[in-house]
Order: structure tokens, then sequence, then C-alpha cells
């Protein structure tokens, strides 16, 4: 909404070089930005709105170039967050269900030739007294007929993956574990409700919609953007994960200070932000994944003798294997020994991947009897054992 074609460029080029595979935007007035760079609402009014679609036309190229780089578009269709300044900012909030299923229903007929994946609400809260309103709109938004699969972003340490298994439009199923690193977050997404239960719902994609986001509240560095992603993204079958900077959401330039937020006077600019040790390093995160067959690993902590993260607060464990046990993935993010589990007393070869500098090297693996295999990291960072069945 902000952006001007340069710098729209300049953004899309720098995603596309460093692996990411979607950009996520919000299509109306909302928290972050009350109007387009040309002083242009989406729409007026409440009870009866009325679209404008000078604002969408200006909107429409900025899409389009989205796909042409190769990217998938990500729209948020009604920004929803119930609480906090700004909430007349929200559609998906503030709305009666008539005219938010009308407002959606015109961005996905504008929208479904491109290439997308729709996020119906935006950081709303989805269950409870809100939870039939919500399934309302998105039965009445969506339809088999409609391209591209739908989610829901939800507020802060909230998951609504198993809330929504009764609705045929929810694809993804999708949480918010928000922006800290103290350990009731860093247990939410270990131990939490994701854990718990990704395997006891129908089966679809998981992902943490926004974790970490660097620089925010001047406290989250990019140690921090690494434990919250690779943690995510090793708590259920692999998927996904989203990487967000306090500069690039509202798209600060120098001098500017974000709408309805808290004073973030001194945030870097969008433009240095995207170069962020942790916006890069997630590019490596993504390429690295890649190169396995990702969709056919799932959650195996209990190949684990000991859970580190159970005596040492942020030395929490997450390892992934694939279902042909060839290949086990163990992100540690913090030195320390594991031992794991080897009930078929295979030989494996082992290899670090460091997160911070995309860099390899052989990883010493000692079997400790017929059934187990001990690794020891000994490095001052996080890293990821890679152990391949020889």
């Amino acid at each position: 909404m902000k952006s001007t074609e340069e710098e729209w460029d300049k953004y899309l080029t720098h995603r596309k070089e460093n692996n990411y595979s979607v950009i996520q935007f919000v299509t109306t007035q909302w928290r972050g930005c009350d109007a387009n760079r040309l002083g242009q609402k989406a729409f007026t009014g409440s009870g009866r709105i009325a679209v404008n679609p000078a604002f969408f036309q200006y909107l429409d190229p900025k899409i389009d170039k989205i796909n042409e780089y190769g990217l998938l578009a990500a729209p948020v269709l009604l920004w929803a967050l119930p609480f906090g300044p700004g909430r007349e900012l929200s559609p998906g909030f503030y709305l009666p269900v008539e005219a938010a299923v009308k407002l959606a229903r015109y961005i996905v007929a504008r929208y479904q030739g491109n290439q997308v994946a729709w996020i119906l609400g935006g950081d709303g809260r989805y269950f409870g007294q809100e939870e039939d309103r919500w399934k309302s709109i998105g039965s009445q938004v969506f339809n088999e007929d409609t391209p591209g699969l739908v989610t829901l972003h939800p507020h802060g340490l909230s998951w609504i993956g198993d809330v929504y298994d009764d609705q045929v439009w929810y694809d993804i199923a999708s949480y918010q574990s928000s922006h800290s690193n103290r350990a009731n977050t860093v247990n939410w997404i270990n131990t939490g409700p994701v854990a718990q239960k990704w395997d006891k719902m129908r089966p679809r994609p998981v992902i943490n919609m926004e974790p970490n986001y660097e620089e925010i509240f001047f406290t989250i560095d990019a140690e921090d953007v690494r434990n919250a992603s690779y943690w995510s993204l090793l708590a259920a079958p692999i998927a996904g994960i989203s990487y967000g900077a306090n500069g690039i959401w509202p798209w600060l330039r120098s001098g500017e200070n974000i709408l309805n937020h808290e004073d973030a006077t001194g945030t870097t600019p969008w433009s240095e932000s995207i170069d962020f040790p942790g916006s890069l390093q997630i590019g490596y995160l993504s390429d690295f994944i890649q190169e396995f067959e990702w969709w056919e690993f799932r959650p195996a902590n209990d190949l684990l003798v000991e859970q580190p993260g159970n005596k040492a607060f942020n030395h929490f464990v997450s390892v992934s294997q694939k279902l042909d046990q060839s290949v086990i993935l163990c992100y540690l993010p913090a030195p320390m020994e594991i031992s794991l589990r080897n009930p078929n007393n295979y030989d494996y070869s082992g290899e670090w991947f460091n997160p911070v500098d995309n860099q390899r090297y052989p990883a010493t693996v000692s079997k400790n009897g017929p059934a187990v295999i001990s690794i020891a990291h000994n490095e001052m960072q996080d890293r990821v054992l890679i152990l391949k069945k020889g």
C-alpha cells in the first residue's frame, strides 16, 4: 500500500534471491496503514459499505508483480485485530457479517486469477464467541471452486487448527506464537497445542503465521528468530514458516513511526531490515529444507533418550524424521550432547548445518551400544544435525 514501484521491485527481488516463496500483505486499510500512498482507502462505511475501485486499481499491478517474480501472493482480506489501538482499522472485527462477506468476495473475485493463498482474517480471535461468526464468513466467501488454499491468521499465542476441522474451506492449520523469547512462548511452541494436536485432526499443513519478528520491542534478535522458526517448523509435519521484521510489516521509512503500535522510534527502515541477519538466515532455512523430501517428515522427539529442554530453558531439541527413517533432522539451539534411540540399529553418517552462515561440516556420530546414537555439539551457536542412513 505504501511502496513505490521501485521499492516494490527492490523488495521482491531481494525475497526471490533469498529463497522466500510467499509474500503476505493486507488488501484494505488496516492497523499498519490507514490509506495507500495516494491517500485512497479500500472502502468506506460500516453497515453499508462502498468499495473504492481506484484503491484496488493501484494494488493490482503490485499483486501481479509478486507472481511475475515467481512468488505466491497471500492477501489478508479482513484485518481483524479485536483489541488494542486501531480497532477502527479492523474491518474483520467491526463490519457486520453481511458487509464483511461482500468485501471479502469482492477481493477474491478480483484476484482469483492470480496465484494466491487466501488469508481470510488477520490477527483475529476466531474461537469462543467469535467462532460462529468466522465460520459463517468463511463458508459464504469460499466454495469448492475457489482457486487457492485458504487459512486464517490468528492473534498471539492462539491455535485454531482443530477448532476449524469441520470447515471444508479451511486448508492450512494456522497459529501464531507471537513475539517473545520467554519461557511461556518457548514452551507453547514446543509442547503446546501444535505439538499435541497436529496428528489428531484431518491432514493439513500446519504453519506458524507469526513467530518472532526481528527487532520488535527491541528485544528480538536473529537468534530468537531462528529459535522460533526451527522449533515451529519441526513441531508438526514440515510445511513452512513465516518471517517478519518490525520495520517491514508497516513499511517504515527513515524517520517514520508505526501507526497504531508501540513507540518504535529508532526502528530500522524496511529497506535495511531486509538485510537483517535473521532475514537472510530464514532464506538459508528455506534453501536447506528444500533439499529434502520435506513433506515426508514427521516430528520424532520420542527418539531422544532425554530432552535437554526439560532441564534447561531454551535448550529444547526438536527432532523430525523421514517416514522411512532414512534421514533424521535435529535442531539444537545451544551447545550440548544428545543421545538418540536407534531401535533398528542403522548406521547413520552425520553432518552439521550452521543456520547462521549457511555452511556445513562433518559431525562425529558415536554408537553407544546397539540402539543409541550420541552426538556432541560444542560450538557457541545453534546448529542443525543431519543424520543419513548409510
